[in-house]
């Protein structure tokens, strides 16, 4: 077979999909942002064990390929516990050290492994019929999990860990599942290489090798699920098609990939993957502008538009003669919040309770014995000058700050021990002080991500979408549902990072600073949201630093500084208090 201009062997074809899986297991924990070299170890055990046990054993095939992936697997659960909290260039160099020391075992352990010589005199059975039902069981299994509600936990790992825990995903159990994964696919790359080769040695599973499966990894794109394949694909056989150039092959290869890592630094599948977004997001702007049946909304607005603003949207309706643009700008729609509602009422049902929370870092005081309750259906604000405590209280409620004393509870159980993640999962949903959105997604997917806490249906449920594309349409950001987070304005990327915690339906809501750097017209967006959200019975705390918005829209505020609670009451009597006042401007 002819491949441009490549005639593709059938050995040819059989490297490229050992190679594949090689690349896919080391993709595995990639996969969430970590660096993991140990794969090329589970590979070599999987090719010894295999080899051992068909050489003194006299297993069949099957069976030593079947052990030395159950095998694998095994041994890769207390390495993955062992390196839990290892990240970054740490990682890599540990897996690193794991590698040497594996391939020092091969050639030491010579009554087992016989040394550097290795063993030989396996059957050859993994011919093509093998391999590429084995390759395709694996790429469907990580296409599978690319489109689930674990797919979009992995997205949200890789991005940001704390933003994970926010939404109730359990990072180290995703680890370790992710690295039994990697070994397995590694072993079983090694037991088909065994009985492809017909013999296993040390040489087999050198650094060389773990730079050029990295490689591959990192040109198809890390974060797509197709992207080893890709990577694989160009590795093995850019190679083969430029080896008529005699010597010069490996500089044009070295330098085609220098091109390709320069000018595509997301991978080959990544670049595709963001202009396929791009171009959606187009489409998707452009046929929200299409003529349609509805007429535009130009009602009255109080603080709205001037009178030139009415008149232009008067004259398209007009002109359009009752098939007109099928939206308004998201600008005029916000201005239908009623910013002088007032605060909903509180329901009787005391849903938080913190006692005696006393939070210290080294001999700095954060939190002192503070004290804090909220009932369903309430909006409490939490305000204070900069330094008082205020974000360290929704970090220790949250679960991501363990207090020195004192404890939390929640709906009538005690969550003083219990992880961010586990927080989130009963019905703990937060944003955060800087916004925490995976830059590279859309905006569906990552309000999508909200729901994974609430829900066990699939991210594509009919039910599902209806609900994110309410949400959205409650914020006026719509038109933005399949727009990339790096295109928007930090206003819009605050609205999704609410959106997302509201898409997961939580019983309490932490909101950090929603109204800060953000326009007007946003935060009147921010308040109608907040305000359904405890209209249907949702507790909600809100710390912020504009004191006019949690006057409108808090039936309680409490007042911190330097980390103890100064003022409990109606925001309209706070500033009236003379320790609030000693607080910001000074006795």
């Amino acid at each position: 077979m002819t491949f441009f201009g490549l005639t593709l062997s059938v050995a040819l074809v059989d490297i490229l999909m050992l190679n594949v899986l090689l690349a896919y297991s080391a993709y595995a924990v990639f996969s969430i942002g970590r660096l993991n070299v140990a794969f090329i170890a589970f590979s070599g055990l999987g090719g010894y064990i295999s080899a051992i046990m068909w050489s003194r054993f006299h297993l069949p095939p099957l069976w030593c390929i079947c052990l030395a992936i159950g095998t694998s697997a095994l041994l890769a659960l207390p390495l993955a516990v062992l390196l839990m909290r290892v990240t970054s260039v740490y990682l890599a160099i540990a897996t690193i050290a794991v590698a040497a020391i594996f391939q020092d075992l091969l050639v030491n352990f010579q009554s087992l492994t016989h040394g550097a010589d290795g063993i030989a005199g396996l059957p050859i059975v993994a011919g093509l019929d093998v391999l590429a039902p084995c390759v395709a069981v694996v790429i469907l299994g990580f296409w599978l999990v690319s489109r689930s509600r674990w797919g979009i936990g992995m997205i949200l790992q890789r991005s940001d860990e704390r933003l994970a825990l926010s939404v109730g995903i359990n990072v180290n159990l995703n680890i370790a599942v992710l690295f039994m994964i990697s070994a397995s696919v590694a072993a079983l790359q090694g037991a088909l290489t065994a009985f492809w080769y017909g013999f296993v040695s040390p040489d087999a599973y050198s650094f060389s090798t773990v730079i050029l499966v990295i490689a591959m990894v990192l040109l198809g794109g890390s974060s797509q699920w197709l992207g080893p394949l890709a990577g694989a694909c160009f590795l093995t056989l850019i190679p083969q098609w430029l080896e008529p150039f005699g010597v010069w092959s490996d500089v044009a290869t070295g330098s085609i990939l220098l091109i390709v890592v320069l000018l595509l630094p997301e991978g080959l599948v990544g670049r595709i993957a963001t202009r396929r977004g791009l171009h959606r997001a187009r489409m998707s702007e452009e046929s929200k502008w299409r003529l349609g049946d509805r007429t535009v909304r130009v009602g009255p607005s109080p603080v709205a538009m001037g009178s030139s603003e009415q008149a232009i949207w008067a004259t398209v309706a007009r002109t359009a003669a009752g098939t007109v643009l099928d939206r308004q700008p998201t600008y005029l729609r916000d201005f239908d919040v009623i910013a002088e509602q007032p605060a909903h009422p509180a329901g009787s049902h005391e849903l938080l309770q913190c006692d005696n929370l006393t939070v210290q870092v080294g001999g700095l005081q954060i939190l002192n014995a503070v004290a804090l309750s909220v009932r369903a259906g309430e909006i409490c604000g939490v305000v204070g000058p900069n330094g008082a405590g205020k974000s360290t209280l929704l970090n220790v409620i949250s679960g991501f700050t363990a207090p020195g004393s004192g404890s939390t509870r929640f709906d009538g159980s005690d969550i003083s021990h219990v992880p961010a993640w586990g927080r989130a999962r009963l019905g703990i949903g937060r944003s955060f002080q800087q916004v925490r959105l995976v830059d590279s997604s859309s905006v569906r997917l990552n309000v999508q991500a909200g729901a994974l806490r609430s829900s066990k249906t699939s991210p594509s449920d009919p039910c599902e979408t209806s609900s994110i594309v309410n949400i959205l349409r409650a914020l006026n950001i719509e038109e933005f549902e399949d727009w990339p987070i790096r295109y928007l304005s930090y206003g819009t990327r605050r609205k999704v990072e609410l959106a997302r915690v509201a898409a997961g339906r939580p019983k309490l809501f932490l909101v950090d600073e929603p109204t800060a750097g953000v326009s007007h017209a946003h935060i009147l967006g921010i308040e109608r949201l907040l305000r359904d959200e405890a209209r249907r019975g949702c507790a909600v705390v809100i710390v912020d630093h504009d004191l006019g918005f949690i006057q409108r829209i808090a039936s309680r505020v409490v007042v911190m500084d330097a980390g103890i609670e100064i003022y409990q009451g109606p925001p309209s009597d706070a500033f009236a208090d003379r320790r609030v006042i000693s607080a910001y401007v000074g006795s």
